[in-house]
């Protein structure tokens, strides 16, 4: 059931992303506790939050973020 609904998420997630233009959606699933290195994107970018939690710092600020919240960057 819950899996239903985190992919649920995800999918509906998928086809906004699509209808505002972006050509590629990626699933990302990352360990518990994983810090990445501080890093740009060339490109813009939209994250939604189906499953746990995660901490995100952009210029300077940290949010906690949990299932179901979102975030967008514009390329650097």
């Amino acid at each position: 059931r819950n899996a239903f609904r985190q992919r649920a998420r995800f999918e509906a997630f998928e086809r906004q992303a699509r209808s505002a233009g972006f050509d590629e959606v990626l699933e990302r699933n990352w360990a518990p506790d994983l810090e990445l290195e501080m890093h740009t994107h060339p490109l813009d970018v939209q994250a939604v939050v189906v499953q746990g939690e995660m901490w995100l710092s952009c210029e300077g600020s940290t949010r906690h973020l949990r299932a179901d919240d979102s975030d967008a960057q514009e390329a650097l």
